[in-house]
């Protein structure tokens, strides 16, 4: 296999995938070192925003699991409500096939993916960057972390101290009627007040239901019980609580100061702190972040500009700048979750605003225009 390329990225995910199909789309030879083989379990909730169907270049709907319209509501898992929205408020994926499908759109298009090859190092102090991997050296001009929080360039780029983390725990049951009398096959649930600044929630898919809650890492203890306390009364599985194969997984939100590029260098995806603090969602933002670091790497190819200072001032206008916002609406609203509980259930707007923000018809920007003290 030739090692020579003019970008490698490390990590075959959505963020990874989608940039490795629109650089090879542009006639740049490309290559993902994907450590797995695909597809795989990978832990997430698999909810989309709709508005990933358009930034999207390609149909995702062979992926698509759920149309999502209705929403029970609960505080403690007690006091459930039901409201529904007009248009679909959420897309629902299994991750594992979502992640595979997107492999393959980026390979049909010229990429080359290795699988079970891991990223172990690198040496970027020449003119080509030199990749270290369990099966071998790669060279490349150029280097992009898509491996999440447990990479070698997120820990080698971003000290630790830099980034907030939000713990989730997972756990997939099949489908049944839950709680006695809720349908939640077409619908999903959202549970406030649980654990301090944290939440819960049960997304249907085909078949099956991912539970979950997440929240500030160093809340994870009290999290991790009140998940199991929320399985036992609101799913009843009072006799299996103690007994569920739960997963967890941290979700990464940038602080003001963490780097994201260097010379040769770009993080793009979970590797680049792009989870939003107030719902723990990422993939929109992982998305926006492929199109912006191909338009910034065809740039560099171009020039023979490597420094990705662009990459940098695109990414703090278009998506940081709302993460950030997120970060105090996450910090004002999971202060009183029983006003957010109690809000929603009698004001159809503040459902309807929910809808938009799940949707993505509005941005944390959009609302903080108005609530100036945001």
């Amino acid at each position: 296999m030739n090692k020579n390329y003019d970008v490698i990225i490390s990590g075959a995910g959505p963020s990874g995938s989608l940039l490795g199909y629109l650089l090879d789309s542009k006639g740049i030879n490309t290559i993902i070192l994907e450590k797995e083989n695909f597809p795989r379990h990978k832990i997430c909730a698999g909810g989309l925003q709709y508005r990933v169907c358009k930034l999207l270049p390609f149909d995702i709907k062979k992926v698509i699991e759920k149309e999502i319209y209705g929403i029970y509501f609960s505080f403690k898992s007690k006091g459930i409500f039901k409201k529904k929205y007009q248009k679909p408020i959420i897309l629902t994926t299994k991750r594992n096939r979502f992640d595979n499908f997107l492999a393959l759109k980026a390979k049909k298009a010229g990429c080359k993916i290795k699988f079970n090859c891991k990223v172990l190092g690198f040496d970027a102090k020449n003119k080509k960057i030199a990749v270290k991997s369990n099966t071998g050296i790669f060279h490349s001009k150029i280097l992009v972390g898509a491996d999440g929080t447990r990479g070698v360039l997120y820990k080698k780029i971003i000290p630790k101290e830099e980034i907030r983390k939000i713990i989730g725990y997972e756990f997939e049951m099949d489908m049944v009627r839950l709680n006695g009398c809720l349908d939640l096959s077409e619908n999903l649930s959202l549970d406030f007040g649980g654990a301090k600044k944290s939440y819960s929630w049960i997304f249907p898919k085909k078949g099956n239901y991912s539970c979950g809650t997440g929240g500030p890492i160093e809340n994870a203890k009290d999290i991790r019980s009140y998940f199991k306390y929320f399985m036992s009364e609101y799913c009843r599985l009072k006799s299996q609580a103690n007994k569920l194969n739960i997963y967890s997984q941290t979700i990464p939100v940038r602080a003001k100061t963490s780097p994201v590029m260097d010379f040769r260098i770009i993080n793009i995806g979970d590797a680049a702190g792009l989870g939003d603090a107030l719902t723990g969602e990422g993939l929109y933002n992982s998305f926006k972040s492929s199109f912006i670091a191909a338009d910034s790497i065809i740039d560099a190819i171009k020039t023979g500009n490597f420094s990705f200072n662009e990459y940098w001032d695109r990414m703090d206008k278009e998506i940081y700048s709302n993460i950030r916002l997120s970060v105090k609406f996450s910090n004002f609203l999971f202060a009183f979750p029983s006003f957010i509980y109690k809000t929603i259930k009698k004001s159809d707007k503040a459902f309807n605003i929910c809808c938009q923000i799940l949707r993505g018809e509005k941005t944390y920007n959009d609302i903080g225009k108005k609530l100036k003290f945001f």
